[in-house]
């Protein structure tokens, strides 16, 4: 039978706790003590009693009683009335009649009518109880597509009934009602409404009728995929398949398990021969259609083919063909990828007073060092076997010294300094005008809910210009004169953007400023323009280096040192740093994050990292004397620290985890 055990102060709580979540009187169960009550220690209750509640099963006695009740289950002992499960059973005769006191939380009807006092039940009263609703809410659902109506999720909601039923109450002559109010869940729609609502939106793909009605069965508050789109299958660009390796370096250096870097792959610069097969144009592939919860097709992305240009190839069929010997340099920027034959000019021995500078149109490849005052200038690549001492290097895409870079100025890959400041003024001003815009539109809708009408755009845009970006009308100026003169037939009509944020920002003009849709434009073209400098300033350059110092480096793309570390040298990377040795003094700047092993002299002299907002600063130990830049805020260690990943977090902060 069922049983519950339950806790008190004492038997008698512990009883009646047992009894309630029961639902019945004493008379239907047996009660086993588990344990009593320990006495009080300074107030508290050191151990509660617990008692064992069990349903009492059908006896023989029991089953004799019942034989001796009417036929409506009246009880035994004449002029008493009682409750059980919402029946009222009672046993009245001409000279004792029980009386019944209702409750107005409960409806109580004799003969079919309803009493709402005190009242003598006579011998063949029908006595009924009814329920009262309290409270009766109504469920909800709604279906919600994600942005490419691959899904379609139920958010389901159910509602409630709460009513109040009569309390059991065991056999008496006068029996007050007790009632107990009981919420249970209502569901005021059914799977079939469901159906037609996802029929109504056409959301016939994918549909899955069991998780419908399994929500419904679960009687909660839940949310259910109930279908599912087929997502695209993406194709594949064309590309070149190269037979040659066209790299200095085999690879870049690989990151091993351990978080150190691989560079033993480095070797000489390449050659191939006149008639050599270089490659193969491999074909686009092209995707496979997929299919939206609504039964549309969704289409993939559209496949290009490689292009192929450069100087010193052919092509035969899907086949490529050296007809020059000499070496091999790639540029890919897919889908256009620039191969080009070029001459090697290997220089033996130093480059030195004796041997002169060395400016050359093809690779350079030295087997000594370079020397004190000495410059080497190439728009392609350099390999370095040795040393620079007091020299000043130019390569065009990739620099490898293998050995020490000491009192040096390098550079690798041209950097136009004008598109790099147009393509950071525009990325901030984007930033900027994306926060104005937001709060602009929380602004209106307030203004809205509280019913305020009639201020139109330009009066909105002076109040936030005036007190919430008080500097962005200077931004915008600044950015005015900066790209003004960049041409009135530029494909990307640069005039028609500055004029458009002059107005807008600086004149506020209520013609410009005819709806919020002007934001949005202004953002797109700025956007664009952005993405359109990032394409053109794309890290290509690489710059491997031995040991450095008390030298600057430049690299349009990554740097990587390979020896053990460097002292007082300012880098300059627009791509990543990557060390396994330590840095000691100067600065590194690094557009797309900075890992190394060891930083700081721990002498007090100040070693600075810098990325952009949104990149990590990862440092295996640092010392006291490191500073952490990242966008705008500035961390400096005061103790030594290791198994450093330093980011900003969402507010904005710097985080060392």
């Amino acid at each position: 039978m069922k049983s519950v055990e339950a806790k008190g102060r004492n038997i008698q709580e512990a009883t009646e706790n047992a009894l309630k979540e029961l639902q019945v009187g004493l008379d239907f169960v047996t009660i086993e003590v588990i344990e009593e009550a320990e006495d009080r220690l300074f107030g508290l209750l050191v151990k509660p009693a617990i008692v064992r509640a069990t349903l009492k099963s059908p006896t023989v006695e029991e089953d004799v009683l019942s034989s001796e009740e009417s036929s409506e289950g009246q009880p035994v002992e004449a002029g008493t009335i009682q409750i059980v499960n919402m029946e009222v059973r009672h046993a009245a005769t001409d000279e004792d009649r029980p009386v019944l006191i209702p409750s107005e939380e409960l409806i109580v009807k004799v003969n079919g009518n309803e009493i709402s006092e005190a009242t003598e039940i006579n011998r063949d009263d029908i006595v009924e109880i009814q329920s009262k609703v309290i409270t009766k809410e109504n469920g909800f659902f709604e279906i919600i597509l994600d942005k490419e109506k691959l899904e379609a999720t139920l958010q389901l909601m159910p509602g409630y009934i709460e009513k109040s039923l009569a309390m059991d109450d065991r056999a008496s002559t006068m029996l007050e009602l007790r009632s107990k109010t009981v919420k249970k869940p209502y569901q005021s729609f059914s799977e079939q409404d469901i159906f037609n609502e996802l029929k109504k939106r056409n959301i016939t793909y994918g549909v899955d009728e069991q998780q419908v009605k399994e929500a419904l069965k679960r009687h909660e508050t839940c949310e259910v995929v109930i279908a599912k789109g087929k997502p695209p299958v993406p194709g594949q660009h064309g590309y070149v398949e190269f037979f040659v390796q066209h790299e200095i370096s085999e690879s870049k250096p690989k990151v091993l398990e351990d978080g150190t870097v691989d560079f033993r792959e480095i070797r000489t610069i390449p050659v191939v021969e006149a008639g050599q097969t270089i490659g193969h144009i491999q074909a686009p592939v092209e995707g496979e259609q997929g299919t939206t919860v609504d039964n549309q097709p969704i289409q993939p992305n559209p496949v290009i083919e490689v292009t192929v240009k450069g100087k010193g190839i052919t092509r035969e069929e899907d086949k490529l063909l050296a007809v020059e010997t000499g070496t091999i340099r790639v540029i890919d920027r897919s889908p256009i990828v620039q191969i080009d034959i070029i001459e090697k000019l290997v220089h033996t021995g130093d480059v030195d007073i004796k041997s002169g500078n060395l400016s050359f149109v093809g690779d350079i490849e030295i087997s000594g060092n370079v020397e004190e005052t000495m410059s080497v200038e190439t728009d392609e690549r350099i390999l370095v076997l040795q040393s620079l001492h007091g020299a000043t290097v130019g390569a065009g895409t990739e620099l490898v010294v293998k050995q020490n870079v000491i009192r040096s100025n390098v550079t690798v890959g041209k950097v136009n300094e004008n598109e790099l400041n147009i393509r950071e003024k525009t990325g901030e001003l984007l930033s900027a005008i994306k926060r104005f815009h937001q709060s602009l539109l929380q602004l209106t809708i307030a203004n809205r809910r509280s019913g305020q009408t009639g201020s139109d755009i330009a009066t909105v845009v002076r109040v936030l210009l005036n007190q919430k970006f008080p500097t962005l009308q200077s931004q915008v100026k600044e950015y005015f004169a900066l790209m003004h003169d960049k041409g009135e037939n530029d494909v990307l009509n640069i005039n028609e953007i500055v004029q458009l944020l002059y107005g807008t920002f600086v004149m506020v003009d209520g013609r410009v400023l005819k709806d919020e849709m002007v934001f949005v434009l202004i953002e797109d073209k700025l956007d664009t323009l952005h993405r359109y400098y990032e394409r053109r300033l794309e890290p290509i350059g690489r710059a491997t280096l031995g040991s450095v110092q008390q030298s600057e480096v430049f690299c349009n793309g990554d740097i990587y040192l390979t020896g053990r570390g460097a002292y007082n040298s300012t880098f300059h990377a627009e791509g990543t740093f990557v060390t396994n040795g330590f840095v000691r003094g100067g600065s590194i700047y690094a557009k797309k994050g900075i890992k190394l092993n060891e930083v700081g002299s721990g002498f007090g002299v100040e070693t600075m990292l810098i990325v952009p907002k949104g990149e990590k600063i990862i440092i295996n130990h640092a010392k006291e004397d490191t500073v952490l830049q990242i966008g705008k805020r500035i961390y400096r260690f005061v103790k030594e620290r290791s198994h450093i990943t330093a980011q900003l977090d969402e507010t904005g902060a710097i985080v060392l985890a």
